[in-house]
């Protein structure tokens, strides 16, 4: 029985299996600093750059979200990672496993059958644009793609 999203979120499946950031701010350093403000606060403005005088939400503490590596708006000019990750680690799955209200959510066999794999992170860096954003990462994407590259071919 598929279960809604929210229960899912409720029971904190998502960081079962992406128990990291979803990304971070690129800058002067790979992981640059400022996602996060030095003076929490609920009601504030994330639009400016960090100051003295600014303040922010505070990090999250529910699994998964206490990845996060940012609470800012972001405006046109930041670049950014985009992380997504699918992974299977046992410290966290076996538990899970055992746990009367996680278990509901996961289906046994399969994680077991996969829980040698590992995992997979995609990371794409991107500059936040007046209308969006853009892709700066240029690799191949398709199965074809990689294939044709891991033979030798010309990168698309």
């Amino acid at each position: 029985e598929a279960a809604a999203v929210e229960e899912l979120l409720e029971a904190d499946i998502g960081a079962l299996f992406m128990p990291h950031g979803l990304g971070h701010f690129l800058g002067l350093d790979t992981h640059d600093v400022g996602g996060y403000c030095s003076s929490p606060s609920p009601s504030s403005s994330t639009t400016s750059p960090p100051t003295s005088s600014t303040t922010c939400p505070p990090r999250p503490a529910r699994p998964g979200f206490n990845r996060l590596r940012t609470n800012r708006t972001l405006q046109a000019g930041m670049v950014i990672t985009v992380e997504p990750g699918c992974y299977f680690n046992p410290a966290l799955l076996l538990p899970a496993l055992e746990d009367k209200v996680k278990s509901r959510y996961l289906v046994r066999d399969a994680i077991l059958a996969h829980m040698d794999m590992g995992g997979v992170r995609l990371e794409d860096n991107v500059v936040v644009t007046e209308s969006g954003a853009e892709s700066l990462t240029h690799v191949p994407r398709t199965p074809e793609e990689i294939e044709t590259v891991m033979k030798g071919g010309a990168w698309p």
